[in-house]
């Protein structure tokens, strides 16, 4: 049995009550709508990076593309959307690297991670509450920011070693 105990844009708390090997347990459940985070790379190697501002921590960040994913979209679609409202870039290929469980003792929301090439320069069509400038940077200076402390996003992190598995070393997702 589960109840509501806030509702908002992206986010639902639900209590449920949950029969675990035989003991019933209470759990407050995170309902957060998937995301997609997008690395993308241009034909010369260089890599699009953000300099976006969070406000609830008050700073900016260096960050790849990231977004959520709407209702009755799916994963690809909206990194595509994501992809070129922020940067104004489109993908002429897309390739899904992993998908993860956000915070599985939290929540359900799943992060789609994917790789964009042969990008096309379109117009930006930021959602209005965004603070961002993009920058392109090659992967050896994503990698001094990261042991510089500089990129500090987890999903951009893991989507960094993703590309780095996944593109750097032509293995396959």
């Amino acid at each position: 049995m589960a109840k509501v105990v806030f509702s908002g844009r992206h986010l639902r708390i639900l209590e449920e009550t949950l029969n675990i090997q035989g003991r019933k347990k209470t759990f407050l459940t995170e309902i957060k709508s998937d995301t997609v985070f997008v690395v993308a790379q241009l034909p010369n190697g260089k890599l699009l990076v953000e300099r976006h501002y969070r406000p609830r921590i008050r700073r900016y960040m260096m960050e790849f593309v990231f977004g959520y994913i709407n209702d009755n979209e799916k994963p690809r679609h909206a990194a595509a959307r994501e992809l070129k409202e922020e940067t104004g870039y489109v993908a002429g290929e897309l390739r899904h690297l992993a998908t993860i469980f956000g915070s599985p003792g939290w929540g359900r929301q799943k992060w789609h991670f994917f790789y964009a090439t042969k990008l096309r320069k379109g117009r930006q069509e930021m959602d209005p509450d965004e603070i961002l400038t993009v920058k392109a940077m090659r992967p050896s200076a994503v990698r001094s920011m990261m042991a510089r402390h500089e990129l500090r996003d987890p999903a951009s992190l893991l989507l960094f070693f993703f590309y780095s598995r996944y593109v750097e070393k032509g293995r396959d997702p």
